[in-house]
């Protein structure tokens, strides 16, 4: 395992067998995390996996942690 810090907004490495994205589209808007997830797919290879660990937001107003 490598782990790299950056800016999916401006490039994503190349060359990984899985691509993990934990807790990061649910606080983007809808057109963004398509183009967040367009990134990730510009770099991925046939077979390569792409993990997105993420919570969905309720509609209700009750606490909840992703809020």
């Amino acid at each position: 395992m490598e782990l790299q810090e950056g800016s999916f907004f401006d490039s994503v490495p190349t060359g990984g067998d899985v691509y993990v994205l934990k807790m990061i589209l649910h606080d983007w808007p809808d057109d963004t995390a398509v183009e967040i997830l367009q990134s990730v797919r510009s770099v991925a290879e046939v077979g390569t996996r792409v993990l997105v660990i993420d919570c969905v937001i309720p509609d209700h107003d009750r606490e909840f942690f992703g809020h």
